[in-house]
């Protein structure tokens, strides 16, 4: 068969797909809503001893700054749930660090625990059958989020069935969260993966969640009942025509995940280093106290819905972000800020205000087009008087249990601090999918000690694997240097990639519109 010949035939398929592109419609339903007596189990009680010398109204953070801290929390959580475990993510890959999430969900759901699940579609291609199988369990409930209205099954298949509605493709749910009883969260950038939760043995991925309890855990549970009651959330049930029965479901979910490889011993709850487990058998965290509000976006940007635009979350962001009255340090692994955005930096500089980038390089990222909108507004940023710091790859080298964090590695925190006093923490990047597309969430905290950990942890001045965007002295030309062994190193291209990487990104940039970024 021709090439021709295949290409008319997707076509075909994908009108077909289209034309038959439809969703159930759905059941009414009583709106569930999050745990109110939070404070008869364990992990409250360990919330409110925790928190029993702070001033009253204030919460308490912990930076979790390696996977493996990461992974720990979450499994030591899970294992201490006693009445219910919320989960809100973009991304629940079935590999080793997700199967042994799923596994101790399963548990959960055993003993009694109210397990709500929620997944944006849009990364849930091939795990039908497992996502039932979990459903099928007492007390597990899975639903997903603006599913696509064509027939299941691989990507391709959705991608040709969302012909005519790809405005549906790139309008997902980007929200990371995660919440026991009621009482302790986990929120940040990182996804249910091993990219995100495994240490890494090659191209390390840096990333930092928060622990949180106390009174804001709460509005983070109301923010997740906001999504799971949505008329946008569907039960799997509704979307996937049963292939067997509950029991079946049952064995084939438990025959799935102990297919996957087991975790090394050394990543069991309570092996880590430092577990989380062993402050929750004791019954005091130790945290960082301070104020904090939860910014969220309203589920039903995803569709579009005018009247949702004035709750979008970027807005009242980067509003309270720019409020500031000395320094910004933004770090985010996609930056397009737009024309907008540029004057806002502009009028911060201006005002005698230090502005701090930390971003990917071309070389890093694990979105080249991305980088190279970005690249059209880094002069500008350099011109206003920003310092802009790219990382390096590292070529697999990152050590992400460094103090200082950054080093080589990619990028992937998305963290603001102003002032040295308050922090921003979530998935929303600066770029127009977070603005206009994705729905986002995130924390701003109040806390100067929170505050001068994350600086801490980010400190780039001559750091090797880092580079200094910079002009080149007396011209309007950047360089990027960095420093090894305590000697600078410049280069006038971008550093680490090629004259064909650099010429193909650059002659297909012009096909690619920055608003889908």
């Amino acid at each position: 068969m021709n090439r021709l010949r295949r290409a008319c035939l997707a076509g075909l398929l994908g009108l077909a797909l289209a034309g038959c592109a439809s969703l159930p419609a759905q059941a009414p339903r009583p709106a569930e809503v999050g745990l109110e007596s939070w404070d008869d189990t364990a992990l409250g009680r360990t919330a409110t001893e925790s928190l029993r010398d702070e001033p009253e109204g204030n919460s308490g953070f912990r930076l979790l700054t390696t996977a493996g801290q990461a992974l720990d929390a979450r499994l030591s959580l899970i294992a201490g749930a006693q009445r219910s475990i919320d989960l809100q993510y973009h991304e629940l890959r079935v590999d080793r660090t997700g199967g042994a999430i799923l596994k101790a969900l399963r548990d959960a759901g055993k003993r009694g625990v109210r397990v709500r699940i929620l997944l944006d579609d849009l990364l849930t291609a091939g795990q039908d059958e497992v996502l039932q199988g979990l459903a099928a369990i007492p007390n597990v409930d899975v639903r997903l989020f603006n599913p696509f209205g064509v027939p299941r099954g691989a990507n391709w298949v959705r991608l040709l069935g969302s012909i005519g509605r790809m405005d549906r493709l790139g309008r997902r749910m980007h929200n990371k969260l995660f919440v026991a009883d009621n009482a302790i969260a986990v929120s940040g950038g990182r996804n249910i993966a091993d990219d995100y939760l495994l240490p890494p043995g090659g191209l390390g991925v840096i990333d930092i969640d928060v622990l949180t309890v106390g009174p804001v855990v709460r509005s983070l549970t109301r923010d997740f009942d906001r999504y799971w009651n949505s008329a946008i959330s569907y039960p799997i049930e509704a979307l996937v025509v049963p292939r067997l029965d509950p029991d079946a479901a049952r064995r084939a979910f438990d025959q799935a995940i102990d297919a996957l490889a087991p975790l090394p011993p050394a990543l069991l709850p309570g092996n880590w280093p430092g577990s989380l487990m062993a402050e929750l058998n004791a019954r005091r965290l130790v945290l960082s106290s301070g104020q904090a509000m939860t910014y969220a976006d309203p589920p039903e940007k995803v569709a579009g819905d005018s009247a949702a635009r004035s709750g979008r979350a970027i807005g009242n962001v980067v509003a309270a972000l720019f409020d500031t009255h000395k320094e910004i340090m933004i770090a985010t692994p996609y930056l397009i800020p737009g024309s907008a955005g540029i004057v806002a930096m502009r009028q911060t500089l201006a005002r005698g205000r230090d502005l701090t980038i930390i971003t990917n390089s071309l070389a890093s990222t694990d979105e080249p087009m991305v980088h190279q909108a970005y690249a059209l507004y880094r002069n500008d940023l350099l011109a206003a008087g920003a310092r802009v710091y790219e990382l390096s790859p590292g070529n697999g080298t990152a050590d992400l249990t460094a103090d200082p964090l950054i080093g080589p590695g990619r990028l992937q925190s998305r963290i603001t601090v102003v002032d040295r006093s308050r922090v921003y923490f979530g998935s929303m990047n600066l770029d127009g999918r977070s603005a206009r597309l994705h729905t986002e969430l995130g924390l701003i905290i109040d806390s100067p000690a929170l505050a001068e950990q994350v600086l801490t942890l980010f400190s780039v001045d001559q750091r090797e694997g880092v580079y200094q965007v910079r002009f080149r002295p007396g011209t309007n030309r950047i360089e990027w240097v960095t420093w090894r062994g305590g000697s600078p190193f410049v280069y006038s291209r971008e550093p680490e990639t090629s004259w064909y990487e650099r010429t193909r990104l650059w002659l297909s940039s012009p096909f690619i519109s920055s608003d889908l970024l």
